[in-house]
């Protein structure tokens, strides 16, 4: 984790080219007071929040703070490590919330990316129908 002082010493320029992340929440070296001494545009929920979300009442109270706080500061939030349908459920209710998980797709590569939003000929076909 880079600290504060760090940060705004040695890469004050960076700053409007890069969008700083602060990485999960309530974890590791993350603290609250990070959201206000750097420059954070992205709130990320630890996997360990999303895994039991389901069936933990305390999971989805800890997910619903931190969502609630993202949206107060006007940060993007992303929840990591969806990969049953009621985490994607519970997280769609909260709206807002994007995801990073392996629910959808596997990782890959920009190109792929680009490649899987194209219309494929079957669903042009399909879509004419």
């Amino acid at each position: 984790m880079i600290g504060p002082k760090l940060w705004k010493t040695s890469t004050p320029y960076l700053v409007s080219v890069l969008h700083f992340q602060l990485m999960t929440l309530a974890t590791g070296y993350s603290s609250l007071s990070y959201l206000k001494k750097l420059p954070a545009k992205t709130l990320k929920i630890d996997r360990n929040f999303i895994h039991d979300i389901h069936h933990d009442d305390d999971d989805k109270a800890i997910t619903r703070s931190i969502i609630a706080l993202g949206k107060a500061l006007h940060l993007n939030i992303i929840a990591e490590g969806v990969e049953e349908n009621e985490q994607l459920d519970f997280l769609t209710n909260e709206d807002g919330t994007l995801i990073q998980c392996f629910f959808f797709s596997k990782p890959v590569t920009a190109i792929e990316s680009v490649l899987m939003l194209l219309p494929s000929p079957i669903t042009s076909m399909l879509s004419r129908c």
